[in-house]
């Protein structure tokens, strides 16, 4: 079985691990944040689109991706979940 794929992923966590050493995992949205970040966020070298868009979910975040998640969260959680996140 090849691993490469969970060894790119373990490397890029261990990167940023070394800029957030003395967080305590426990009392820290890091982790949750990082991976909406990896995810959602940060287009990938090798697909040239984030993983979201490669399985087809346009989250539509605009420009600022960061604030555009942000906001869709919100609207999320404002309504108790009863819209799906990628609706405007």
């Amino acid at each position: 079985m090849d691993n490469n794929i969970m060894e790119r992923v373990n490397n890029t966590l261990r990167g940023r691990e070394r800029n957030y050493r003395g967080l305590n995992v426990d009392d820290t949205p890091m982790i949750p944040l990082f991976a909406a970040y990896y995810n959602l966020v940060r287009e990938h070298q090798a697909i040239s689109k984030t993983p979201a868009k490669a399985a087809g979910i346009d989250l539509k975040l605009g420009h600022d991706k960061w604030n555009g998640l942000i906001k869709r969260a919100h609207k999320y959680k404002k309504t108790g979940g009863k819209i799906r996140v990628w609706e405007k």
